[in-house]
């Protein structure tokens, strides 16, 4: 958040509380100092008489006049220096405003998560008995990235694809051989024939130069639960689920 620049004092009620200030400066000069006229030429018989009469009238203007015009200043004074500490309060409140969980989401970069290297890729012509042994040993790996032979990102399949082709071969009565012998470019089709949308391209592309927020939305519109990170020549290297962004989330909280 940016900071806010203080109220410069040449402002419209500081300048009014200014200006009286020194008409109330000029008005108790005139009643102290300056002598009234009707005095001159008075009898000295008299004068202490009316200089006295005088003092008290001298008295009761000053009062009232003090009385007035600091009503007045303590007022434009009140207003502008009561606007300076509310502006300062609300300052102060939104400084300590925590940020909404979108928000810190996108104030983090995707190298910052940090995300895992993607330390399993799948040629298309790679056999189905190597995917399945490599699923088998490792439990936790849900999807199959794809790649070409240039090492480029085709496309990425969810783990149960696998497990539908080899289920399907079987009840087609395919000797278990055959089915190994399979192509993962085989799977892909098989994914595609059977218009299993949910099983094929469960993932975006993205850069590491996107935000946390921009590749959450990326996942929210497409409905998956994988990003894939892609280099400048569109090989895979990283990956991030909605899991590494629940994280992030409760580690910033």
């Amino acid at each position: 958040m940016a900071e806010t620049e203080p109220r410069s004092w040449k402002t419209p009620e500081f300048l009014l509380v200014i200006v009286m200030l020194f008409i109330l400066t000029i008005l108790v000069f005139f009643i102290l100092v300056i002598p009234p006229l009707w005095l001159t030429g008075v009898a000295d018989d008299k004068l202490k008489e009316l200089a006295k009469e005088f003092l008290e009238y001298r008295k009761t203007l000053l009062s009232i006049v003090v009385t007035a015009f600091g009503a007045w200043v303590g007022a434009g004074a009140a207003y502008y220096f009561g606007r300076e500490n509310l502006a300062e309060a609300s300052r102060s409140l939104l400084a300590m405003k925590e940020p909404s969980p979108q928000e810190r989401l996108r104030r983090t970069p995707i190298r910052l998560i940090p995300p895992r290297p993607l330390d399993w890729k799948v040629k298309l012509n790679e056999d189905l008995k190597t995917v399945m042994e490599k699923l088998k040993a490792e439990p936790d790996k849900w999807f199959v990235p794809l790649i070409k032979d240039d090492g480029t990102l085709e496309d990425v399949l969810h783990e149960e694809a696998v497990w539908r082709l080899v289920d399907a071969e079987s009840a087609a009565k395919t000797p278990y051989e055959e089915i190994m012998k399979k192509k993962a470019s085989d799977v892909m089709e098989f994914v595609k024939k059977q218009k299993l949308a949910r099983l094929i391209g469960i993932y975006v592309p993205v850069n590491l130069d996107k935000n946390a927020g921009e590749v959450n939305d990326l996942m929210k519109t497409k409905e998956v639960f994988l990003a894939i990170i892609v280099d400048e020549t569109g090989k895979p290297t990283h990956f991030i689920d909605t899991g590494d962004i629940r994280k992030l989330l409760l580690h910033a909280a």
